[in-house]
Formats: C-alpha cells, structure tokens, sequence
C-alpha cells in the first residue's frame, strides 16, 4: 500500500491551501473531496478581505468587484453608509477562488481524488489508514499525517477523540436578479434577523447575494426578508433555490491528536462577529504547515502538534473571544437599541472609531471601543443574567 506524506480530507480553501504549501516544501500527498467538481456546490456570500489576498498570493481571477463600502440598515429602515478611501475587501466567486487553489496544488504535484468519501479513518502507531469509497469502490490509503478540513461535517470527530464545535449560526442564502444592487447592505433588527443579520452582496449584472443568519429559522427569515419592503421592488427574479448550512462560531477545545489536525469550519477557526472562515481558516493553515512540515521532516509525531493548537490560538484566539462576547451582548440587544448603536456610529465620534480602530478581518479593537458606550451596558446586563442563569 502506497505510503503518502499527508492526506487531506476536505477540497475547500483550506484543505487545498494546506496540500499545496505542503508540496511546496518537498512533500508528497493527496486531498480528498467528496464532490465532482471542485468549488461546487458553492455555500458563501463572497466577501474576503484584501489582507487575505496579499497574505496569501490568493486567486486574483476569482475577484469579481472591489468592496470600498458597506451600507448598514437599522430595524427602522435608517440607512448608514460606511465608506473607506480604499479596498477593503473584494467579492469573489467562490467557485473560481477554490478552483484556482485546486490549480496551484496541481501543479505542485498533489494529487486530488474527486466524488470520493472518507469511511474511516484508524490512526496507529505507524501512521493513519483511511478507508475511501470512489466511483462505487473501497479502497484503503495509508498516510504519515491527516489534516481534517471537512467544513461543517463532523463525522470523524468523536471517534479520533475531538468534540465538535459548541455554538453554530444558521444561515441561508440565495441568488437574485435585480436592479439597484450596487453596494454590500447589512440588515439589522429582530424582525429581519433576530440576534444576527441579513446582508445583500452586489456580483455583477444586477446579480446580488441576499442571505440571513440566525440561531435557527435562517429560511423562513430569508423569505420573509425577500419580500421586505427593502427589497420586494427591487428583486425581479429568484435564481435557484435557496441554500441553507450552520456554521461554527465557537472553536473546538482541542484541535489535535497524534498524526492528526482539525483545520478551519472542522475546528470552528471562523469569525465569530461575521461567520466568514476563509481567512482565520488560511491563517490557521498556515501554522499548521509550519508544524507540520517539521514533524514530517523529522518522522516526530508524539506529542508534536501542541505547538499547532498554540500558534493558532495565539494568532486569532483573542478575536474569537472578543468576538463571542460581543455576539452574546449584542443577541440581547432590543431594536431600540440597536438603532443608538448606529446613531452613535453615524457621530463624529463613532466615525473616528470605525475609521481608527475597524478593519475588515480584525474586529476585536473596534468592539473593545463599543464596549464602553454606556446605552450597550443593559445589553451586557441581560447577557450576563442569562449566563448566570446557564451555569445553574
């Protein structure tokens, strides 16, 4: 039996990122993706910072605009728009962006195996055999390491000793034809997206993505969005059907065992404010082919991967705790309260802030500032008596 490097379970961003750097550095191995096409069926809004794609020498054939502003809509329909001087993000194709890392790893060598599912995975003292269904066949591999990037599929996770992320946003999603659609848009309120948001990104040719995210529901609250006086004028057709999927917005409490790795939605690497993943998950990949090219370099593998879980967390644990807290006080914030929150933004004060302290990837600073206005202290309030209620 055939004896790879690594294999990577998972064909998003962050597995082929991982494969790919990883033949860069001289090492053999193969991604798993259990759908035929790469980057199909695509469950994203689109938007990554610019950061990312300098960072990451990313796929500039995926970029399909330029994002320079944000325009946030309070529950009473009050429009703010935030603009930057330059390009702080761009919308993408995710398909394209994802094909394009397919590529690049291609053509470093690692071979991808399509319309394959991972059946098990049994790790040893000599390394990890894993079991494949393709094309109506088993087969076993064998592999010195695995890095688990499965996104929201946690199948594997009990069974190699990990528990899965604790909390999860749920969200839905859906392509639309329509006029007027030039800016990203950021919905707020309870009867929009109750402790969460709603958001409507421009692509190209009057096509937008609306999506909602929720505790639960994100459906029917995109629905009844849809046909919201914010956008039931402007949306002249519905193109497919709508795409529903949770996502993480809590870490895992260990991301590691020997000779294996959780890597980005598997790990609950994801913004907590937004539940954008692609950057923190290529951040936390990053680290992870730091650890990895290491103990593969040096055949050590006890032990060895404590330093992944620490690089990671030391790199975007902070924002993730940050993050959470403001999510927990912001879920108890009433309307009325959410519409000061955007009076104080639309002052000279509030803009200074956004200006000074904001940044598209990086939000912790920005809401560390938020916390000291005084009028989001009942919000905290509320959010610690539910805590306290929790724990008895």
């Amino acid at each position: 039996m055939k004896l790879y490097d690594f294999i990577v379970i998972g064909g998003g961003p962050t597995g082929l990122y991982t494969a790919w750097q990883l033949a860069r550095r001289g090492f053999e191995g193969l991604v798993v993706e259990e759908h035929p096409i790469i980057g199909v069926p695509r469950y994203c809004s689109g938007v990554v910072g610019r950061e990312a794609f300098e960072r990451f020498s990313l796929p500039r054939e995926s970029i399909q605009r330029e994002m320079e502003s944000v325009v946030i809509c309070s529950p009473s329909g009050r429009r703010l728009r935030i603009a930057r001087e330059d390009t702080g993000a761009y919308i993408i194709d995710r398909s394209l962006f994802d094909q394009g890392l397919y590529t690049r790893a291609s053509e470093e060598g690692v071979k991808v195996r399509i319309s394959s599912r991972c059946k098990d995975i049994r790790v040893g003292t000599r390394g990890v055999e894993i079991t494949l269904e393709s094309f109506g066949k088993r087969m076993d591999l064998m592999s010195r390491v695995v890095v688990i990037a499965t996104g929201v599929n946690y199948a594997f996770h009990r069974k190699l000793g990990f528990r899965p992320p604790g909390m999860f946003l749920d969200t839905c999603q859906v392509d639309v034809e329509g006029v007027g659609f030039q800016e990203v848009e950021v919905y707020l309120g309870r009867m929009v997206a109750p402790n969460s948001f709603a958001w409507v990104v421009p692509v190209t040719g009057g096509v937008a993505r609306v999506g909602v995210s929720t505790y639960r529901d994100s459906n029917l609250y995109l629905r009844r969005f849809l046909s919201s006086p914010a956008l039931r004028e402007r949306v002249l057709k519905v193109k497919g059907r709508m795409k529903r999927k949770p996502i993480p917005i809590s870490p895992v409490e260990r991301s590691y065992r020997d000779r294996v790795i959780l890597l980005g939605d598997a790990a609950g690497q994801v913004k907590v404010t937004t539940g954008g993943g692609v950057f923190y998950g290529l951040l936390c990949a990053e680290a992870a082919v730091d650890v990895l090219s290491e103990a593969l370099r040096t055949d050590r593998f006890n032990g060895t991967f404590r330093a992944y879980e620490r690089l990671w967390r030391e790199r975007i644990g902070r924002e993730l705790r940050i993050g959470a807290i403001f999510r927990k006080i912001f879920s108890c914030l009433e309307d009325e309260e959410i519409e000061r929150l955007i009076d104080f933004v639309s002052t000279a004060e509030g803009h200074h802030l956004v200006s000074t302290k904001g940044s598209f990837d990086w939000h912790g600073r920005l809401l560390l500032e938020f916390l000291k206005v005084p009028f989001l202290w009942k919000g905290a309030y509320r959010a610690l008596k539910g805590y306290l209620k929790d724990l008895r």
